[in-house]
């Protein structure tokens, strides 16, 4: 019998779903496209999901940029791109179309403000 927590996440793996998607994305936007085509989720749960997953190796930063705006914290911020390490988790055809189109609404919402 096995002790303790099971290694896996829901969470995690939705992320990585989503990643396989998008190729590419940052903290926020992987949130939400999460909520748009998954089940409510915190922001930081995401960004917990997303930290563990780099130290498992399922995920990795590609990049990091500055974001220039007026944040509470001050007029920067850092966005960490995320990425799939390796194509452990393909999501279901439905489910890809979902999260191309909740990727578009993103985009679109960003565009008009």
């Amino acid at each position: 019998m096995m002790r303790g927590r099971p290694r896996g996440s829901i969470i995690r793996e939705n992320i990585a779903k989503i990643l396989f998607v998008i190729r590419e994305g940052y903290g926020y936007e992987i949130y939400q496209i999460y909520k748009n085509v998954f089940s409510k989720v915190s922001l930081r749960s995401v960004y917990y999901n997303l930290e563990k997953g780099s130290i498992l190796e399922e995920f990795e930063i590609s990049r990091a940029e500055k974001a220039a705006g007026s944040f509470s914290w001050g007029k920067s911020s850092e966005r960490n791109y995320y990425m799939l390490k390796s194509k452990m988790v393909a999501p279901e055809s439905g489910e890809i179309e979902r999260i191309r189109r909740a990727k578009h609404d993103a985009y679109e919402k960003l565009i008009k403000k």
